[in-house]
């Protein structure tokens, strides 16, 4: 976030709305002031769709220059701050955060990455400017509701000083550090990812043992899977597996734990089932699908009776029948 001279950054498009609602000031005036030419407006559009600056200067065809024409606009969309949006990968050069930091900069990076990329980013940034990581958790809706849960990780005192503009879009938390909630929020991802594995996995044992699909979701009603499995129930009878998060995207997560998982030493064994899992559903083409569809991918093994090979994640165990003497 930055006070009196805002940089342009790419921010999800329902967060930017929930703040440009909750700042109090009217929309016409925020939205079209007098002063600005058609292709100022057309920037505006486009940002608030969240396009980068590359991809507004493309969708143009004008020169990646125009940035100091963002940045005017949301100067006037949001005069008392902005939040900077950049992956440490798009952190330098000319489209770069680092590119617009100076005094009195607080960045906020919101995406879903690994500490280490949170590092990265810090380093790129000059000693002036802060840097809070702060990712989120919940459905796009939540945005615009003010309900996402947002995990924080850094300096308490800059914190103090994003709260405000934090809190339009949900329940701030605390985690720790620079670079903790990063971390906080892969280990979310890879709860919801273990929860739908294991609840497929139920569904499909189920159905081998001929338990009757409406019965078992009330047995699951008696386990620790109850929210889920009834959250996740209208999917899973409708077939109709519209995104609401991607499961490519829970793929690309899981793929950042098992990296720092690694280089951590750690073996994360039920991690590695769920990532296994969302890449056989990838492979069956339904990366652009929620990823509850990752538990149409168990059910469609079981159907065809197939044994896919775990691509080093897994070890097959042998089950041995002792007798009782």
């Amino acid at each position: 976030m930055v006070q009196n001279e805002p940089v342009a950054g790419r921010l999800d498009p329902d967060m930017a709305a929930a703040v440009i609602e909750a700042s109090g000031v009217s929309r016409p005036h925020v939205a079209w002031p007098n002063d600005l030419t058609d292709r100022e407006v057309d920037v505006l559009r486009l940002t608030a769709r969240g396009l980068s600056n590359k991809e507004i200067a493309t969708w143009l065809v004008v020169s990646p220059t125009h940035r100091p024409r963002v940045e005017r606009l949301l100067g006037l969309l949001a005069h008392r701050c902005a939040t900077a949006r950049a992956k440490a990968s798009s952190s330098e050069g000319a489209q770069g955060i680092a590119a617009g930091a100076h005094p009195g900069l607080i960045a906020v990076e919101m995406s879903t990455v690994g500490p280490d990329a949170i590092r990265a980013l810090r380093e790129s940034l000059p000693a002036s400017s802060a840097l809070l990581d702060a990712p989120v958790h919940g459905p796009p809706a939540a945005a615009r509701a003010g309900s996402l849960a947002i995990f924080v990780g850094g300096d308490a005192y800059v914190l103090g000083q994003a709260r405000p503009v934090l809190e339009l879009l949900g329940s701030v938390l605390h985690i720790g550090p620079l670079g903790s909630a990063a971390g906080a929020k892969l280990i979310v991802q890879t709860t919801l990812v273990g929860t739908l594995a294991l609840l497929g996995e139920a569904l499909a044992l189920a159905e081998a043992f001929s338990v009757p699909r409406e019965v078992m979701f009330d047995v699951l009603a008696q386990t620790p899977l109850a929210s889920q499995a009834q959250r996740r129930r209208p999917m899973i009878e409708s077939g109709d597996y519209s995104a609401s998060f991607r499961l490519s995207l829970a793929h690309k997560d899981m793929d950042l734990v098992a990296e720092d998982a690694q280089r951590a030493g750690l073996h994360l064994r039920l991690d590695e089932a769920g990532r296994s899992w969302l890449l056989d559903a990838e492979h069956d083409g339904r990366g652009h699908q929620d990823y509850t569809a990752i538990i149409a991918t168990i059910q469609r093994a079981r159907a065809h009776g197939s044994h896919r090979r775990d691509r080093g994640c897994l070890r097959r165990v042998s089950v041995r029948r002792w007798r009782v003497l």
